[in-house]
C-alpha cells in the first residue's frame, strides 16, 4: 500500500510538471502573438505618419484623416467634389484593399513588397498601352475621323427620338461617339466646336433649337452602345492578364481582378443604358448638367458649352489622375531618399522583414491606390444607382 501511494504521488508530481510546462509554452506563444500585433500596429502607424507628412499643408488633411479613423467608407470619398483633387487618392489603402484577400499577413515581407511594386508597374503599363493604342488610332486616322463626322452630319435625324432609326444611321451615330471617346482618351482633349455642332444637328430631331429629355435619352443610349465594344475588349484583356499572373504574381492578379470587377459593373450599366433601361432620375441628372441656367430647357448654346463635362468628364478625370502618377512616384521617391539619409537605407527590408519597410510600403500605397481609385471613381456613382435599381 505504501508503494502504491508513493507511485501515485510521483505520477501526480509528473502531471503537475507537465501542465506547468504546457502553460509556460502557451504563455510564450501569447507573448509572441502580442509582439507581432504590436509590430504590425507600429508599422501601420509609421506608414500613416509618412503619408500624412507627404500631404502636410492641405487645408482639409486633418479633417479627412479624422473621418477615416472614425470608420468612413472609401465610397464616401468618391463624391464629385473630391474628383478635382488626386491628392485624396493617397489615402492609406493596403489594409483596406487586401482585407479579406488573404494577403494582409504578408504585406511586411520583402517578397510581397517586391510583388506589390511589380503589380503597380503591370497595371500602369496596361492602362498606358490602352491609351497609346487610342492615340495611334486617332493620329493615323484623323482624316477618317473628320469624314465620319461629316457623314453623320449629312444623315437625316431620327424622326422619333426613342426609335433606333435605320441601321446605317444607328451605326454612324455609335461610330461617332466611339471616335470621340478615342480622341479624348488619346489625350487630344474634348470634342471640338464642329464636332459638338454635328452632335446637336444629329439629335435635335424636330429642329426646334432645344434638346428634349427623350432626345437626350436617345443620345445616352447611343453613347452607351459605343462604349460597349472597347469596354468588353478591355475586360477580356485584363481577365487574361489576371490568369497569366495568378501563379507568378498573386498581388498583380488581385489588383487586376479588382479592376475587372469595376469594369464589369460599368459594362452592366452601359448595357442597361444601351437597351433603353434608364431611370428618369438618370436622365434628369444629365439633363441638369446640360441645363446651365436651370430653366428646364437645353438650348444649342448650353449644349455646346456643357456637353464635354456631361459626357466625358470621367474620362478626362482618368487622364488627369494618370498624369499625376509619375509626379506622385517622384514625390514618394524623394521622401524615401530623405528618410534614408536620416535613418539609413530603408529600401532594403531589415531585421528579418520586421522593420525598414515603411517607405517602400508608402510608395506602393500611392501607386496602387491611384490606379485603383481612378477606375472606382469612374463607375461608383452610377453603380450605386444601378445597385439600388437591382
Amino acid at each position: 500500500t505504501r508503494m502504491r501511494v508513493a507511485d501515485e504521488a510521483d505520477g501526480a508530481d509528473t502531471k503537475l510538471m507537465a501542465s506547468d510546462d504546457e502553460r509556460e509554452a502557451m504563455g510564450e506563444k501569447d507573448k509572441v502573438r502580442e509582439r507581432e500585433r504590436a509590430r504590425q500596429r507600429e508599422a501601420k502607424e509609421a506608414r500613416q505618419a509618412l503619408l500624412k507628412r507627404g500631404l502636410k499643408g492641405h487645408p482639409e488633411m486633418d479633417r479627412k484623416l479624422t473621418q477615416n479613423q472614425q470608420g468612413d467608407s472609401w465610397c464616401s470619398w468618391l463624391s464629385p467634389s473630391n474628383w478635382s483633387s488626386p491628392t485624396w487618392l493617397l489615402k492609406p489603402c493596403l489594409e483596406l484593399f487586401f482585407a479579406g484577400s488573404g494577403q494582409s499577413d504578408h504585406i511586411h515581407s520583402a517578397r510581397a513588397l517586391k510583388r506589390s511594386d511589380e503589380a503597380v508597374s503591370l497595371v500602369h503599363e496596361t492602362i498606358e498601352a490602352e491609351i497609346r493604342r487610342h492615340r495611334r488610332d486617332v493620329e493615323l486616322n484623323k482624316a477618317r475621323v473628320e469624314a465620319a463626322f461629316a457623314a453623320v452630319a449629312r444623315l437625316p435625324p431620327v424622326d422619333v427620338a426613342t426609335r433606333r432609326g435605320s441601321d446605317a444611321d444607328a451605326a454612324a451615330r455609335e461610330r461617332m461617339w466611339q471616335l470621340l471617346s478615342h480622341q479624348v482618351e488619346a489625350g487630344f482633349g474634348g470634342p471640338t466646336q464642329a464636332q459638338l455642332e454635328a452632335l446637336w444637328l444629329k439629335y435635335d430631331s424636330n429642329c426646334d433649337g432645344q434638346l428634349s429629355s427623350r432626345e437626350l435619352q436617345r443620345m445616352l443610349a447611343d453613347h452607351a452602345h459605343a462604349m460597349l465594344f472597347d469596354l468588353r475588349r478591355e475586360v477580356g484583356a485584363m481577365r487574361r492578364a489576371a490568369e497569366a499572373e495568378a501563379a507568378a504574381n498573386p498581388f498583380a492578379a488581385v489588383i487586376l481582378r479588382a479592376l475587372i470587377a469595376t469594369q464589369q459593373a460599368q459594362l452592366s450599366l452601359f448595357e442597361a443604358q444601351a437597351s433603353g433601361s434608364m431611370s428618369e432620375e438618370q436622365i434628369r441628372s444629365v439633363f441638369s448638367a446640360l441645363d446651365a441656367d436651370g430653366d428646364g430647357s437645353v438650348t444649342r448654346d448650353e449644349f455646346l458649352a456643357n456637353a464635354t463635362d456631361a459626357f466625358f468628364a470621367l474620362t478626362l478625370q482618368t487622364l488627369h489622375l494618370l498624369s499625376g502618377v509619375e509626379a506622385l512616384d517622384t514625390h514618394a521617391d524623394a521622401q524615401a531618399d530623405t528618410h534614408a539619409d536620416a535613418h539609413g537605407d530603408t529600401h532594403a527590408v531589415t531585421d528579418g522583414g520586421k522593420h525598414g519597410e515603411v517607405d517602400t510600403a508608402a510608395l506602393v500605397e500611392q501607386g496602387v491606390h491611384v490606379l485603383l481609385e481612378q477606375k472606382r471613381q469612374a463607375c461608383a456613382p452610377p453603380l450605386r444607382e444601378s445597385a439600388r435599381r437591382c
